[in-house]
Protein backbone atom coordinates (compact mmCIF):
# COMPACT_ATOMS: atom_id res chain seq x y z
CA UNK A 1 0.00 0.00 0.00
CA UNK A 2 1.27 3.46 -0.86
CA UNK A 3 0.34 6.41 1.34
CA UNK A 4 0.26 9.43 -0.97
CA UNK A 5 0.23 12.49 1.28
CA UNK A 6 0.69 16.22 1.18
CA UNK A 7 1.20 18.20 4.38
CA UNK A 8 0.89 21.96 4.76
CA UNK A 9 1.14 24.56 7.49
CA UNK A 10 -2.26 26.22 7.86
CA UNK A 11 -2.34 30.01 8.04
CA UNK A 12 -6.10 30.59 8.41
CA UNK A 13 -7.51 27.71 10.47
CA UNK A 14 -11.06 29.11 10.69
CA UNK A 15 -11.34 29.56 6.91
CA UNK A 16 -9.97 26.04 6.33
CA UNK A 17 -12.40 24.45 8.80
CA UNK A 18 -15.35 26.27 7.20
CA UNK A 19 -14.24 25.13 3.72
CA UNK A 20 -13.83 21.53 4.92
CA UNK A 21 -17.23 21.54 6.63
CA UNK A 22 -18.79 22.69 3.32
CA UNK A 23 -16.82 20.22 1.20
CA UNK A 24 -16.79 17.10 3.37
CA UNK A 25 -19.35 17.53 6.14
CA UNK A 26 -18.76 16.80 9.80
CA UNK A 27 -15.34 15.89 11.10
CA UNK A 28 -14.38 13.03 13.37
CA UNK A 29 -12.30 14.11 16.36
CA UNK A 30 -9.55 11.90 17.70
CA UNK A 31 -6.31 11.95 19.62
CA UNK A 32 -3.30 9.95 18.50
CA UNK A 33 -0.78 8.99 21.17
CA UNK A 34 2.29 8.03 19.18
CA UNK A 35 5.43 6.14 20.11
CA UNK A 36 8.10 6.04 17.40
CA UNK A 37 10.85 3.44 17.56
CA UNK A 38 14.36 3.30 16.16
CA UNK A 39 16.97 0.56 16.01
CA UNK A 40 20.76 0.40 16.20
CA UNK A 41 20.98 0.42 12.36
CA UNK A 42 19.24 3.83 12.50
CA UNK A 43 15.86 3.20 10.94
CA UNK A 44 15.11 6.93 11.34
CA UNK A 45 18.13 8.06 9.33
CA UNK A 46 16.81 5.99 6.40
CA UNK A 47 13.51 7.94 6.75
CA UNK A 48 11.67 4.79 7.75
CA UNK A 49 9.14 4.78 10.58
CA UNK A 50 7.94 2.23 13.08
CA UNK A 51 5.07 3.65 15.08
CA UNK A 52 2.80 2.27 17.77
CA UNK A 53 -0.29 4.49 17.88
CA UNK A 54 -3.19 4.52 20.30
CA UNK A 55 -6.17 6.27 18.71
CA UNK A 56 -8.80 7.63 21.10
CA UNK A 57 -12.22 8.64 19.74
CA UNK A 58 -15.63 9.19 21.27
CA UNK A 59 -16.43 5.58 20.32
CA UNK A 60 -13.42 4.10 22.10
CA UNK A 61 -9.76 3.31 21.52
CA UNK A 62 -7.70 1.10 19.28
CA UNK A 63 -3.99 0.49 18.77
CA UNK A 64 -2.22 0.25 15.43
CA UNK A 65 1.35 -0.73 14.60
CA UNK A 66 2.54 1.03 11.44
CA UNK A 67 5.71 0.54 9.44
CA UNK A 68 6.54 3.10 6.78
CA UNK A 69 9.32 2.42 4.30
CA UNK A 70 11.63 5.09 2.87
CA UNK A 71 9.86 7.79 0.79
CA UNK A 72 9.09 7.03 -2.84
CA UNK A 73 8.49 10.73 -3.55
CA UNK A 74 11.25 13.08 -2.36
CA UNK A 75 9.08 16.22 -2.49
CA UNK A 76 6.05 15.11 -0.48
CA UNK A 77 7.93 12.37 1.42
CA UNK A 78 5.04 9.97 0.66
CA UNK A 79 5.89 6.41 1.72
CA UNK A 80 4.81 2.79 1.36
CA UNK A 81 2.84 1.95 4.51
CA UNK A 82 1.94 -1.28 6.30
CA UNK A 83 -0.45 -1.40 9.26
CA UNK A 84 -1.86 -3.97 11.61
CA UNK A 85 -4.23 -3.56 14.51
CA UNK A 86 -2.77 -4.61 17.88
CA UNK A 87 -4.85 -5.94 20.76
CA UNK A 88 -2.35 -5.17 23.55
CA UNK A 89 -0.30 -1.97 23.29
CA UNK A 90 1.87 -2.67 26.32
CA UNK A 91 2.80 -6.16 25.12
CA UNK A 92 3.53 -4.91 21.59
CA UNK A 93 5.83 -2.24 22.98
CA UNK A 94 7.62 -4.88 25.08
CA UNK A 95 8.06 -7.09 21.99
CA UNK A 96 9.60 -4.20 20.05
CA UNK A 97 11.91 -3.30 22.94
CA UNK A 98 12.93 -6.96 23.40
CA UNK A 99 13.83 -7.27 19.71
CA UNK A 100 16.31 -4.38 19.78
CA UNK A 101 14.14 -1.38 19.02
CA UNK A 102 14.17 1.58 21.38
CA UNK A 103 11.82 4.51 21.84
CA UNK A 104 12.93 7.43 19.68
CA UNK A 105 10.19 9.95 20.50
CA UNK A 106 6.66 10.07 21.92
CA UNK A 107 4.00 12.75 21.47
CA UNK A 108 0.26 13.31 21.06
CA UNK A 109 -1.53 14.71 18.06
CA UNK A 110 -5.10 16.10 18.15
CA UNK A 111 -6.91 15.56 14.86
CA UNK A 112 -10.06 16.52 13.00
CA UNK A 113 -10.55 13.96 10.25
CA UNK A 114 -12.63 14.65 7.15
CA UNK A 115 -13.37 11.93 4.59
CA UNK A 116 -14.58 12.49 1.06
CA UNK A 117 -14.29 11.20 -2.46
CA UNK A 118 -12.13 13.54 -4.53
CA UNK A 119 -11.49 12.98 -8.22
CA UNK A 120 -12.30 9.29 -7.89
CA UNK A 121 -10.15 8.69 -4.80
CA UNK A 122 -11.22 8.03 -1.23
CA UNK A 123 -9.46 10.93 0.44
CA UNK A 124 -8.76 11.69 4.09
CA UNK A 125 -8.03 15.22 5.24
CA UNK A 126 -6.67 15.76 8.72
CA UNK A 127 -6.34 19.06 10.51
CA UNK A 128 -3.68 18.24 13.09
CA UNK A 129 -2.21 19.92 16.13
CA UNK A 130 0.75 18.69 18.12
CA UNK A 131 0.49 20.70 21.36
CA UNK A 132 4.18 21.47 21.64
CA UNK A 133 4.48 22.72 18.05
CA UNK A 134 3.40 26.23 17.16
CA UNK A 135 1.57 25.44 13.91
CA UNK A 136 -1.63 23.76 12.80
CA UNK A 137 -1.17 21.33 9.92
CA UNK A 138 -3.29 19.97 7.12
CA UNK A 139 -2.58 16.43 5.95
CA UNK A 140 -4.30 15.31 2.74
CA UNK A 141 -3.92 11.59 2.08
CA UNK A 142 -4.93 8.96 -0.44
CA UNK A 143 -4.05 5.28 -0.07
CA UNK A 144 -3.34 3.47 -3.34
CA UNK A 145 -2.37 -0.13 -4.00
CA UNK A 146 -0.54 0.14 -7.29
CA UNK A 147 2.45 2.28 -8.24
CA UNK A 148 0.80 3.67 -11.43
CA UNK A 149 -1.88 5.21 -9.17
CA UNK A 150 0.64 7.40 -7.30
CA UNK A 151 0.95 10.25 -9.85
CA UNK A 152 -2.84 10.63 -10.37
CA UNK A 153 -3.33 10.56 -6.57
CA UNK A 154 -0.72 13.30 -6.09
CA UNK A 155 -2.38 15.37 -8.84
CA UNK A 156 -5.73 14.95 -7.07
CA UNK A 157 -4.23 16.09 -3.76
CA UNK A 158 -2.66 19.19 -5.32
CA UNK A 159 -6.06 19.97 -6.86
CA UNK A 160 -7.75 19.52 -3.48
CA UNK A 161 -5.31 21.87 -1.76
CA UNK A 162 -5.98 24.42 -4.50
CA UNK A 163 -9.73 24.05 -3.88
CA UNK A 164 -9.09 24.66 -0.16
CA UNK A 165 -6.96 27.77 -0.93
CA UNK A 166 -3.83 26.20 0.56
CA UNK A 167 -0.89 27.64 -1.43
CA UNK A 168 1.90 25.30 -2.47
CA UNK A 169 4.27 27.61 -0.57
CA UNK A 170 2.63 26.27 2.63
CA UNK A 171 3.62 22.68 1.87
CA UNK A 172 6.11 21.04 4.21
CA UNK A 173 7.75 17.64 4.25
CA UNK A 174 9.16 18.01 7.75
CA UNK A 175 8.31 15.05 9.94
CA UNK A 176 6.46 15.64 13.21
CA UNK A 177 9.08 13.47 14.89
CA UNK A 178 11.90 15.78 13.79
CA UNK A 179 9.98 18.94 14.72
CA UNK A 180 9.14 17.62 18.19
CA UNK A 181 12.71 16.50 18.86
CA UNK A 182 14.04 19.86 17.65
CA UNK A 183 11.57 21.74 19.87
CA UNK A 184 12.50 19.62 22.90
CA UNK A 185 16.21 20.29 22.45
CA UNK A 186 15.48 24.02 22.32
CA UNK A 187 17.07 24.62 18.93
Amino acid sequence: MFEVELKAVVEDVDALLAALDDLAGAAEFLTCNDTYFNNPQNFVEEEKELRLRQVDTLRGSNVVLTCKDAPFDPVSKSKPEYEVEVSDQRQMQEILLATGYFIDVQFSKMCRIYRLEWQGFNTEITVAEVPELDSVFLEAEIQVELEPEIAPALDALYSLLDKLHIPQSSLTNEYYTDAVKLKRTGM
